[in-house]
């Protein structure tokens, strides 16, 4: 089963409560919610190997606050907040980024690979969602003046 296989498949099985709100629509939000589930395996290897307990202490932590930031600045009102919260997100998901690198020896060359995929794919969208926010914002101030 591929990546998105298995993402299609989450997808399917979630509550509506979670797939009806707005922030849904996001892309980076939905990867960002489906990595967390989809690494729990994962990162209970990490934590069975006495070496690599803290990295999956600092790797779980670094997942979910990709998702949990983002959601927060969703709800904010000026872009700059908006902003601010997901350049939070983004620095989430560069941290991830990291602590499964240096926790690759336990997770296994294949799965590693696929992780660093996906959190490439969160990276980019994040960034693009920053510049676009910018972008809105310095639209904002121009008609302002």
């Amino acid at each position: 089963m591929s990546l998105d296989d298995d993402l299609a498949t989450w997808e399917a099985g979630l509550p509506v409560e979670i797939t009806a709100d707005p922030v849904w629509t996001c892309a980076a939000y939905r990867l960002a919610t489906f990595i967390c589930e989809w690494s729990w395996d994962d990162l209970d290897r990490l934590r069975s190997n006495p070496r690599t307990l803290d990295v999956s202490d600092q790797l779980d932590r670094a997942l979910r606050g990709i998702g949990a930031t983002y959601t927060q600045g969703y709800s904010r009102r000026s872009c700059k907040d908006r902003c601010r919260y997901y350049e939070y997100s983004l620095a989430s998901a560069r941290e991830a980024r990291d602590w499964i690198f240096k926790g690759r020896r336990v997770l296994g060359a294949a799965r590693t690979q696929e992780m660093l995929m996906l959190l490439a794919r969160i990276i980019r969208l994040l960034t693009t969602t920053i510049v676009n926010e910018r972008a809105r914002e310095e639209q904002a101030r121009k008609r302002r003046r």
